[in-house]
């Protein structure tokens, strides 16, 4: 028979568990690093962008993302900025749109505001509003 003292073969076995174990430790260390590093780096942008829909959402249209990459979340960044222009061109042609309207209704309810009141106070005699 052969003869090895006990210590010499637990020092192999820890030896062995600790080739088995360390590797795949050190693996998922590193994997875990690049995964946040990655997740830091997709997630700041969309971060950025989420911010600035709420404050669109809120009526400011001032608000813009920074494009800086060539990837898809520079892409999404450029398209958000796009449709916040359009947003704001929109809301400056409404704006536009609801003072035309509210002048062009202003006028003749001015007009009949005064026809109304001289004929309530008898400036304007009754028979010279018959419509022919």
């Amino acid at each position: 028979m052969l003869s090895v003292p006990a210590i010499e073969i637990s020092e192999t076995i820890t030896a062995v568990r600790l080739n088995i174990v360390v590797p795949p430790l050190f693996s998922m260390v590193a994997v875990g690093i690049i995964l946040y590093i990655l997740s830091r780096k997709l997630a700041g942008p969309l971060q950025r962008m989420n911010k600035a829909a709420l404050e669109v959402a809120g009526g400011d249209f001032s608000t813009r993302v920074p494009a800086d990459s060539n990837d898809e979340v520079g892409e999404l960044a450029r398209s958000f900025n796009f449709m916040i222009d359009q947003l704001e061109e929109w809301e400056d042609t409404r704006q536009e749109f609801l003072a035309n309207v509210s002048h062009e209704l202003r006028s003749p309810l001015t007009t009949l505001r005064g026809l109304i009141t001289g004929m309530i106070d008898q400036v304007i005699p009754p028979r010279s509003m018959h419509i022919t």
